[in-house]
Parts: C-alpha cells; sequence; structure tokens
C-alpha cells in the first residue's frame, strides 16, 4: 500500500472499512498503515442550503 492508493480508496469508499474493500485488504491492516504512516480518517462536513419552501414557516 502506498498514500496515493490508500488516500484515493479512501475518498472513494468515505471509509476505512469500505477503503480496505476497495484495496483488497482487511480492515485491519488498513487501520494499521494509517497509523504506522501518521493518517487518520476523518470526516468533513459541508453545509447544504435548506430548500427555500421550508424556510417560510409554511
Amino acid at each position: 500500500m502506498d498514500y496515493q492508493s490508500v488516500s484515493q480508496a479512501v475518498e472513494k469508499g468515505g471509509s476505512i472499512r469500505e477503503a480496505a474493500k476497495l484495496l483488497k485488504k482487511s480492515y485491519t491492516a488498513v487501520q494499521w498503515w494509517l497509523a504506522r504512516n501518521g493518517y487518520k480518517v476523518v470526516k468533513k462536513a459541508s453545509l447544504v442550503p435548506i430548500h427555500a419552501d421550508q424556510t417560510k414557516g409554511e
């Protein structure tokens, strides 16, 4: 495993577990690689506008 393959799998899969499936590795192996190389997976939050009809109190 290298940084590029792990990074792409995490971005595509959205979690360590899904990244492991994409990489055809165990969840533990991916966790171990991340820890050994000083990385962690963080979930990014994003704001989504509320539909205009919902803000008018209808």
